[in-house]
């Protein structure tokens, strides 16, 4: 009768289980699919309109204050001295996994496999070449109004290869842009491509009030309503960022950053691109209190200036960008501006990033870690990454929280000395690195725990975090360094020498029944059952049990009452029911 009920209930499952119970085998294998989007409305405020010319005159810009919205690489480039003993980059040449406890995951059977991750960024140079021989479906597109998957970087490509790593049979989406509106595009598609995980590397400075809020926030909160998981870099601007209150010793409307020193600074070199930024704690959107924003040259002159005018109907911040014209030294100087809505304006809290691209790795004459997240690192929903270096403290560049409204960020630490792709060895990526790490980690315990939401994933990853260690007694603990943990309660693993094990048999092309011979261990978990065939996986598979003289029974997508197989062991023979193959249609002239 069973049996009689399961061929019934096989019929009715084939086309779910199409559905259900194999998505990611329905993708081709090893696939590198290349899309670029015709060029669109021209962008405003992209990297490629910023990076080869200086900022316009503040005349010729608007009045209305905006921040910086272009989206900056959080990589780290060209450090000016070798690390200190605290941050030296691994010598081991250990692989990303070992560091998570990815390895043990491996050798269970997981890889990822049926899970999409989205890794968004500005640049994928060098990609088809890096994953022309990957097993997984690798999608790229470009929502850039120039077309461009390159970008002129190859960020984007590094964070990409640290989820293939960790996750290698998971389906990558490489997702090109270089503006907030085009990466509200490129979300949207992730959203419809029913992708599991965004990794985003990628910082935006003071976008927001640093709530969690803001443009780029909104984008985050699209995703997070979806029940997409999004991992982000914290950013790497701990030392070069400033955060106080207005302080005028002297009364003449120039911020002190230090008694006497109105002036604060970090060396640049020709060429490179200097972004200044200034926010303060007012009313976004509605900020009487007002200042300025001045950019001093080597030499001591006026670079240029963010005079901007805070109304009642503006955001609490000056902006600035400019390319280093000669190296040396330049610095910011904040004034508050004469006649504000609202007096005096120097009752609020400042904070000053001052940033450059590349990024050297220069400190701010005077810095505060504290509150120097970038934008979306201060959501609520999505799972900040800050840096461990090889001593297995918080990277110094690593940017802290917390966000504005006082809650503790980032959520979790990793470590990011990696291993370099070339043969110079392990690079310090900075959080960069530590965001698709997380990631890829995300994409094991989904595949591993397909049930959980994107809430429940991002538990999971707070709950297996290693701490860091003993708080002082009246410190809150700071937040944890992610680890995928130990493998109980996970269900049925690969037994040892399961890796080794064979299915023999001549499976018909055009689908329809075959059977096979198993040669390997006892226990081998049906679950792991792609990594003896290829795609197409089977719609159905009996084994006949000669203890108790019955069959026993799987069928792709079917209720848990009808299935009692779940392993097998060495030397049974199954036979499997396979898709069968739709014949080409005709085509007529």
């Amino acid at each position: 009768m069973r049996l009689l009920l399961a061929a019934a209930l096989l019929v009715a499952a084939s086309a779910f289980a199409d559905r259900a119970a194999t998505p990611a085998s329905a993708r081709p294998p090893a696939t590198i699919e290349v899309t670029t989007l015709a060029p669109v409305d021209a962008a405003v405020g992209t990297l490629a309109n910023v990076g080869g010319a200086p900022v316009a005159p503040e005349e010729a810009r608007p009045s209305r204050s905006a921040g910086l919205d272009e989206p900056l690489e959080l990589a780290r480039l060209d450090p000016p001295s070798p690390p200190s003993s605290g941050e030296r980059p691994q010598q081991s040449g250990r692989g990303v996994g070992v560091l998570v406890g990815a390895d043990r995951w491996h050798a269970a059977g997981f890889s990822g496999r049926g899970v999409r991750v989205a890794v968004i960024d500005v640049g994928f140079s060098g990609y088809e070449e890096a994953f022309a021989a990957a097993a997984s479906p690798v999608r790229a597109r470009s929502f850039r109004a120039d077309g461009s998957l390159d970008g002129g970087s190859g960020h984007g490509l590094r964070a990409a290869s640290i989820v293939h790593e960790l996750a290698p049979s998971a389906e990558l989406l490489l997702l090109g842009f270089s503006s907030i509106d085009e990466l509200a595009e490129a979300v949207a598609y992730a959203i419809e491509e029913d992708v599991d995980v965004i990794s985003f590397s990628i910082g935006f400075v003071h976008n927001g009030p640093g709530d969690g809020t803001g443009p780029v926030n909104e984008i985050v909160d699209r995703a997070a309503e979806a029940g997409v998981l999004w991992a982000t870099a914290a950013g790497n601007w701990a030392r070069q960022h400033w955060g106080g209150p207005f302080s005028d010793s002297d009364g003449d409307g120039v911020h002190e950053f230090s008694p006497g020193e109105p002036l604060n600074g970090r060396p640049y070199s020709a060429g490179d691109l200097i972004s200044a930024s200034l926010r303060w704690d007012d009313q976004w959107g509605a900020a009487c209190s007002d200042y300025d924003l001045e950019l001093v040259g080597p030499d001591g002159t006026l670079v240029q200036a963010s005079r901007r005018v805070q109304d009642c109907d503006d955001n609490p911040v000056e902006a600035l960008r400019v390319l280093a014209t000669t190296s040396g030294r330049y610095a910011v100087r904040v004034v508050a501006a004469p006649g504000a809505a609202e007096t005096p304006a120097a009752a609020h809290t400042l904070s000053l990033l001052l940033l450059g691209t590349p990024d050297r790795g220069q400190r701010l004459d005077w810095f505060e870690p504290a509150g120097s997240l970038s934008q979306p690192a201060d959501h609520q929903a999505a799972v900040a990454v800050g840096s461990l270096n090889s001593a297995g403290e918080v990277a110094r560049f690593s940017s802290r929280g917390p966000a504005a409204d006082g809650r503790a960020k980032p959520d979790l630490l990793a470590p990011t000395p990696l291993p370099s792709a070339d043969a110079a060895g392990p690079t310090l990526g900075g959080t960069s690195d530590a965001a698709p790490l997380v990631a890829g980690v995300s994409a094991l315990l989904i595949e591993a725990m397909p049930e959980l939401s994107a809430e429940e994933v991002a538990a999971a990853l707070r709950e297996r975090a290693r701490p860091r260690g003993a708080a002082p007694p009246d410190a809150e603990p700071g937040p944890a360094i992610v680890q995928l943990g130990a493998l109980d309660g996970l269900g049925p693993l690969l037994p040892p020498g399961g890796r080794e094990a064979t299915l023999s048999g001549e499976r018909n092309p055009e689908g329809g029944y075959t059977a096979f011979s198993y040669d390997g261990p006892d226990g081998y978990p049906l679950r792991f059952l792609h990594l003896l065939l290829d795609d197409p996986q089977p719609l159905a598979i009996w084994r006949y049990n000669a203890a108790e003289e019955q069959w026993m029974l799987h069928i792709a997508g079917a209720p848990d009452w009808v299935n009692d197989l779940e392993r097998f062991d060495g030397g049974d023979e199954l036979w499997m029911r396979f898709p069968v193959a739709e014949a080409p249609v005709a085509e007529s002239n």
